[in-house]
C-alpha cells in the first residue's frame, strides 16, 4: 500500500485536556497505514486513496503520504489518529516504518520518529515528517507500518 498528501503541519494537534481512561500501549508493527499512496517525480503528481467501512470500531487510523518538489525532494509525512475510546501511549515515542518502491522496485526505507509523542488521547492527531532526495524519475509508492526505532 502507498500513501500520499498535500502539505500538512509538522505540529503535534494536542487537546487541553486527557481522558483518564486506562491507555493502550502501541510496541509493535501490527498497525499499517490505510491508505494507498503514491507520486511520480518529476511531474508532482501525488495520489491517495483510503477506503472506510461505517460502523467499523474505532483504531489508531495510520496514513502515509509524500508529495515530490521540482529540485528532486519529496516530503514524506506519517499521520496517526487515535480514533478509539481511550489514550493510547507509544513506548519510546511515536515511530512510523516507511517502505518506499521506485517504478514497482523496493527502493528505500525510513524511520519517521517524534520522541516527544508519547501518548493520544482519543480524537488527537500526530504528524511525523521528513525530507528524502529522490532517485532520479519515477513512480514511488509508498506503505508504511508502527515500529520502534530498533526495527530494521
Amino acid at each position: 500500500m502507498g500513501l500520499v498528501l498535500v502539505l500538512l503541519s509538522a505540529a503535534v494537534l494536542l487537546g487541553s485536556s486527557l481522558v483518564q481512561a486506562p491507555a493502550r500501549v502501541l510496541t509493535t508493527a501490527a498497525q499499517v497505514s490505510v491508505n494507498a499512496s503514491s507520486f511520480d517525480y518529476p511531474q508532482d503528481v501525488a495520489i491517495s486513496a483510503a477506503q472506510y467501512v461505517k460502523g467499523q470500531p474505532g483504531t489508531v487510523v495510520l496514513t502515509v503520504y509524500g508529495m515530490p518538489d521540482a529540485a528532486g525532494s519529496a516530503r514524506i509525512y506519517a499521520q496517526l489518529t487515535d480514533q478509539t475510546a481511550s489514550p493510547v501511549n507509544f513506548a519510546g515515542g511515536a515511530t512510523v516504518l516507511v517502505a518506499i518502491t521506485r517504478d514497482g522496485q523496493r527502493w528505500d526505507q525510513l524511520s519517521l520518529t517524534r520522541p516527544v509523542v508519547t501518548r493520544l488521547a482519543p480524537g488527537q492527531q500526530a504528524t511525523l515528517q521528513t525530507t528524502i532526495t529522490l532517485g532520479g524519475a519515477g513512480h514511488y509508492d509508498l506503505s508504511a507500518a508502527l515500529g520502534s526505532p530498533d526495527q530494521p
